[in-house]
């Protein structure tokens, strides 16, 4: 009996002293391990799959804080970042992501990466080439003092593949370099700065610089129709897009491409419109472009007015939570109301201001009667205040001119901008402030009382957050894009 306790006792001894496996692969400064692998944070957003060695990433806020240390570092050969969903790594001291050996950063989902040095760095800590790939749609955002760096001794490089692939860098010092390669398949090009070229180890503009305090772009172009990446629109995207629909596979497709109506996926309305376009030569659908301005919640901005075809035209006026211009601004014409501010029918909060005391709890006017959903389509909205407060705490606004138009530039951390014109705004058959002043509406609601709703106004540079306008005046409608 006493030989069997002590046998017993020896091995517990054994299993308690067995260390666990310790991986090259560290979040927020916590080394992933055997014991943590499951579920590495203790929030269920990065486990660690011992087999495959893949780290997966869901929906994943990776903030070192006051730690010193990378956001994450990448150190096992062969291994492979899965992303789903958003996810942010960053580092208040070093760099969002360190990687140390061939790596593979794959998956439908985005990846920004923020640090105070690199957004992403390249460390060849065993004197050898490292490689980091990016595949399979991925999207990928570096930022800091330099947003992609390659090691500085050693060879370092990029691989960019699939066709929904994008790749954004932005740094101060550089935006992406410090690599002996820059591998592009699947016909992905460098966008963005116009004319850029990777050349001597840096992406340079067109005049040779190194690109700095500009984002670096890396994408297969855009082209509406071209379903099959061919350079063209022909009929031969239509098969490649069918093909798609009927089988959920097809060997070369561009899926931005293929939604040619701008509806946020793709189906048959997008088959019907572009045989229309082969057949007639014209778009049914307008496309309407935007900017990504590099702002935290990754809101883009459309780059002209509701009503507007390019950036310096002021476009149409519309009375909040109406989706039509008109002739005449007051509230007798105004739709929500019975003739007075005290009338109110739809979108009140105080029974003061409602027809016969009516409330309805509504802060933000439906899809129904948004300007921008209307007119553009599912894909596109009025701002928030919110998303109007991001775009003004985290950019620069000019007073400027825009071919010969005065308006704000409003150029986002990424170096990318919007210009918003001074429209002025309608008032009964009356164009007021127009050349000096501008007055866009926000889909919100003011808390104060119901006859008036949140507001972006300037005058001649003077920029003011929180301004309420009564809600049938006819103002000027910024969207943003929503899918």
């Amino acid at each position: 009996m006493r030989k069997v306790f002590i046998t017993f006792l020896v091995c517990l001894m054994c299993a308690l002293s067995a260390k666990a496996i310790e991986y090259p692969v560290y979040i927020k400064g916590i080394q992933v391990t055997s014991t943590n692998a499951l579920d590495v944070l203790g929030d269920g957003t990065v486990t660690f799959d011992e087999e495959t060695f893949t780290l997966t990433l869901n929906n994943a806020n990776i903030n070192t804080g006051s730690v010193e240390a990378q956001g994450m570092t990448v150190g096992i050969n062969g291994m492979t970042v899965k992303l789903i969903g958003t996810n942010q790594v960053t580092s208040n001291s070093y760099s969002g992501i360190k990687v140390t050996a061939n790596a593979t950063i794959t998956g439908t989902g985005t990846l920004k990466a923020t640090g105070a040095d690199c957004g992403i760095m390249f460390d060849n800590p065993s004197y050898t080439s490292v490689r980091l790939s990016v595949t399979d749609g991925a999207q990928v955002y570096a930022k800091g003092a330099k947003g992609i760096s390659g090691d500085t001794d050693y060879s370092s490089t990029l691989f960019i593949s699939g066709y929904e692939t994008v790749i954004h860098a932005f740094g101060t010092e550089f935006s992406m370099g410090n690599l002996q390669f820059i591998t592009l398949r699947n016909n992905q090009q460098i966008v963005s700065p116009e004319g850029a070229v990777f050349n001597n180890k840096f992406v340079r503009n067109a005049n040779g610089d190194i690109v700095a305090g500009q984002e670096v772009v890396i994408m297969s172009p855009l082209l509406r129709g071209d379903v099959d990446i061919s350079g063209s629109v022909n009929i031969g995207d239509v098969a490649e897009l069918t093909d798609y629909l009927l089988t959920g596979y097809s060997t070369h497709i561009r899926l931005k491409n293929a939604d040619v109506d701008d509806s946020g996926s793709v189906n048959i309305a997008d088959v019907t419109e572009l045989i229309d376009y082969l057949l007639y030569g014209v778009w049914n659908v307008t496309i309407h472009e935007y900017v990504d301005l590099g702002l935290p919640s990754g809101t883009l901005w459309a780059t002209c007015n509701v009503g507007a075809s390019s950036p310096e035209e002021y476009g149409d006026y519309f009375a909040w939570g109406e989706t039509e211009p008109k002739e005449v601004y007051n509230w007798n014409t105004y739709k929500w109301c019975n003739g007075s501010q005290n009338t109110l029918t739809k979108y009140c909060n105080h029974s003061n201001n409602g027809y016969n005391g009516f409330t309805d709890g509504k802060t933000e006017f439906d899809p129904e009667d948004d300007a921008a959903f209307v007119n553009w389509g599912t894909s596109w909205r009025t701002p928030t205040y919110d998303q109007l407060l991001e775009l003004y705490r985290n950019c620069t606004w000019t007073w400027t001119q825009l071919n010969g138009v005065n308006g704000e530039l409003v150029t986002g951390p990424n170096g990318n901008s919007i210009f918003l014109p001074a429209a002025g705004g309608r008032y009964e058959t009356s164009l007021g402030s127009a050349g000096s002043g501008g007055y866009y509406w926000l889909r919100t609601l003011y808390s104060g009382y119901s006859y008036s709703a949140y507001d972006l106004s300037f005058i001649s540079g003077n920029v003011t957050l929180g301004t309420t306008v009564k809600r049938y005046y006819g103002c000027s409608v910024r969207a943003v894009r929503v899918s």
